[in-house]
């Protein structure tokens, strides 16, 4: 069927990352939403959770002007090679995310959310 068995990765479970990788578009409303409730969740839980966005797009700047606002920590890293697509999230906690990166990151084994 021309479809490759993926394997799982050995996520750390007891990271504190929180990775997206994907377009920086406006109708890819998740980005937004896990920077503006970052901080109500580290408090409320204690917890340090980063969000580490990997991508590019119009709606990087308003993003990345949001993020200085709160005081957890939000890595943007631009481009990233679909070469180490898997290497990237095996230090996450947990997967953000639509289209192709999303069936990606669960196959793999990562627990991801649909944004």
């Amino acid at each position: 069927l021309g479809i490759e068995k993926m394997e799982s990765i050995s996520y750390d479970k007891n990271s504190n990352k929180i990775i997206s990788i994907g377009r920086l578009v406006k109708f890819k409303t998740y980005n937004e939403q896990i920077i503006k409730i970052l901080d109500e969740i580290n408090n409320k839980f204690k917890l340090n959770l980063e969000y580490h966005i990997y991508g590019y797009g119009e709606n990087e700047n308003y993003l990345r002007s949001l993020s200085q606002d709160i005081n957890s920590k939000v890595v943007f890293h631009g481009i990233l090679s679909y070469s180490n697509f898997s290497n990237v999230l095996k230090d996450c906690l947990i997967f953000v995310g639509s289209g192709t990166s999303i069936i990606e990151s669960s196959g793999l084994g990562i627990p991801s959310i649909i944004g």
